[in-house]
């Protein structure tokens, strides 16, 4: 934060002293056994030992010194080396098929025009998507700066958000925000509890825990990769879909619990220790740096970029689907309604043509965004810009 300007932020005379400045083992220096407590207590009020246990210089690339925060480091960066390894390649292969099929079959037919959709959303899964796509996107233009605060584009966008301080006020805004937002998930969860079972929840046709059918399905898309073979039939989600899900949610309690830590040190100190701190700052970085490049590259590829929804498939934002559409996307669940006779009571008249412009308009301008952070996440790593 001072890099980007901050004049809040602890400096050397701060801890160190400034005319004063003796060796830590020196009886004399502040950060001398309980001194240390008393020189932290000067800016966070009720700062106990926890508190000052807290290592302010760790070096977490140094596993010599610091070696379990170089091991949670390299943590990181095999899952993330993992992660976009795989997806990166599962969305190259999906891109080439897809041209292959185009060049075979010609352009994804549109949907025909129709006075009555397939309901696929409920509205509480739509606004629970919305408070997704602001409290993530405000999170990761907040947050960013701060992770890549010695580049110059972090600054210029500090700068555009109305400075250090500001992100920081802004961070803690959507943060809560996002709070809110597993507030209402949870409360969808529970409302399908209440009408439906445990059972059918966990291993039903719409669940969202992966199940066999959703390893079949990977096997058939691999097929259909690489040997032309017919498409698997879906039913409500597919693989790709859940694991979007559980990552987000493996993904929101580690930056979310980290990120409570880091805003309430005092509090989490009275029973925490010191180097807890040192990991929550690793943790919340790079957490969130691997959910901000999946989100904006391979989910957007997955759920629009592909070339039969580009340039934005609408069915989160308007909770419908055309009813071709429906039965070609989700083969498995259509043929399955259909021989429950349960589809009629899903179709609901077509929403107006102005909802698929907004939601045109909102997700390019999404990816817009999210495509220009990824450029700029890839160009930092690289040490360009």
């Amino acid at each position: 934060v001072t890099r980007l300007g901050s004049d809040r932020a602890a400096r050397c005379s701060d801890c160190h002293g400034a005319h004063d400045i003796r060796p830590s083992d020196d009886p004399a220096s502040r950060l001398y056994g309980l001194n240390r407590i008393e020189t932290c207590a000067k800016c966070h009020p009720g700062a106990n030992a926890n508190f000052a246990a807290f290592h302010p210089h760790a070096d977490f690339r140094d596993g010599s010194r610091f070696p379990l925060l170089n091991g949670i480091w390299w943590y990181f960066i095999v899952l993330m080396s993992v992660t976009f390894s795989f997806w990166g390649l599962h969305t190259a292969a999906w891109f080439v098929r897809s041209i292959v099929e185009r060049i075979k079959h010609g352009p994804h037919p549109k949907p025909r025009p129709a006075a009555y959709a397939i309901a696929r959303f409920k509205l509480i899964d739509r606004v629970n998507h919305a408070l997704i796509i602001i409290t993530f996107f405000g999170l990761t233009l907040t947050g960013m700066p701060l992770f890549f605060s010695d580049k110059p584009w972090a600054a210029m966008l500090a700068g555009a958000l109305g400075g250090v301080q500001a992100c920081g006020v802004l961070h803690r805004v959507f943060a809560v925000m996002l709070i809110g937002n597993v507030v209402v998930h949870l409360f969808g969860l529970l409302n399908r509890a209440r009408r439906t079972s445990i059972p059918n929840i966990i291993s039903g046709p719409n669940s969202m825990v992966p199940l066999w059918k959703d390893v079949q399905d990977f096997k058939g898309m691999l097929a259909w990769f690489f040997r032309g073979k017919a498409k698997p039939r879906f039913d409500h989600f597919t693989y790709w879909e859940k694991f979007d899900y559980w990552a987000e949610v493996f993904g929101t309690a580690v930056i979310g619990g980290t990120g409570l830590m880091l805003w309430f040190p005092e509090l989490f100190a009275r029973f925490m220790p010191g180097w807890m701190f040192n990991v929550a700052v690793i943790v919340h970085g790079y957490e969130a740096l691997l959910a901000v490049g999946f989100i904006f590259s391979i989910h957007f590829f997955n759920a629009h970029l592909r070339l039969e929804k580009f340039p934005v498939d609408d069915v989160i934002f308007t909770g419908q689907l055309p009813e071709d559409e429906f039965a070609h996307e989700r083969g498995e669940e259509y043929d399955r309604l259909k021989a429950a006779g349960t589809l009629e009571t899903l179709r609901v008249p077509t929403r107006p043509a102005h909802y698929r412009v907004l939601a045109v308009l909102g997700g390019l301008l999404a990816m817009l965004v999210g495509s220009a952070m990824v450029l700029l996440i890839i160009l930092a790593g690289l040490g360009i810009v």
